[in-house]
């Protein structure tokens, strides 16, 4: 087999691998499902509705993003709540740019 066949082999292999995940098999859907149905619980504890806590889902992300009002520390505790909880699976926790912190403070 040659080189190139080699190569080209390889990668429609990993083409269908990623697209079999993703698509037809939802493995990574459910991943993401299962990650925010654990999440959410933990969110509305905190009681401050004006918060939501999401996952991007084109492409799926198992990046956690916060939006809403909340002021500065209000925001770090999310972060320190979510950590704390140590949800397995979990890439990364911030907050979305778009949401600014309230009360004029820009930390």
């Amino acid at each position: 087999m040659s080189p190139l066949l080699k190569i080209a082999t390889g990668l429609a292999a990993t083409v269908l691998s990623a697209w079999l995940f993703h698509g037809p098999a939802g493995y990574g859907q459910r991943v993401i499902d299962g990650l925010n149905a654990q999440v959410q619980p933990v969110v509305a504890r905190q009681e401050l509705k004006t918060v939501t806590a999401g996952f991007t889902r084109r492409p799926l992300s198992r990046d956690l993003r916060f939006s809403g009002e909340a002021n500065s520390f209000q925001r770090q505790r999310f972060i320190e709540i979510i950590q704390e909880e140590e949800i397995r699976g979990l890439r990364s926790v911030g907050w979305d740019r778009a949401s600014r912190p309230r009360g004029g403070d820009a930390r």
